[in-house]
């Protein structure tokens, strides 16, 4: 099994969940045929993977460190360039594929939680 720790966005406004080209190619992921992708700006045709998508506990929680893995998502490719700047860099979105399995909140921090299993 091959495993690769991205960033990702949460992105409640993205019906589908994606990955950078990049990090297809870490995972030696063979796309799976193009499709058209509905976006803020365009439709445009965007290639396909197949992958899964895991998510830790906080390295600081008192809980057992084992990660919840979801069930094989077919996402897409991101595009445009999303990881010019290392600060910032996305490597992956969230979308509500992966989000309606979960209970999401937000407080009035901006703390954000994710729970599911």
């Amino acid at each position: 099994m091959t495993r690769v720790t991205v960033t990702a966005l949460v992105d409640t406004g993205a019906s589908t969940s994606g990955i950078t080209k990049s990090v297809a190619e870490q995972l030696d992921l063979a796309p799976v045929g193009k499709r058209p992708l509905l976006s803020a700006r365009a439709i445009v045709q965007v290639e396909r993977y197949l992958f899964r998508i895991g998510i830790e506990s906080p390295s600081d929680s008192a809980a057992p460190a084992f990660p919840f893995v979801f069930d094989v998502t077919l996402g897409f490719e991101l595009g445009g360039d999303l990881s010019a700047d290392p600060k910032r860099r996305i490597d992956a979105v969230l979308g509500m594929d992966v989000l309606s399995e979960c209970d999401f909140s937000i407080d009035r921090t901006g703390r954000c939680r994710l729970d599911f299993g």
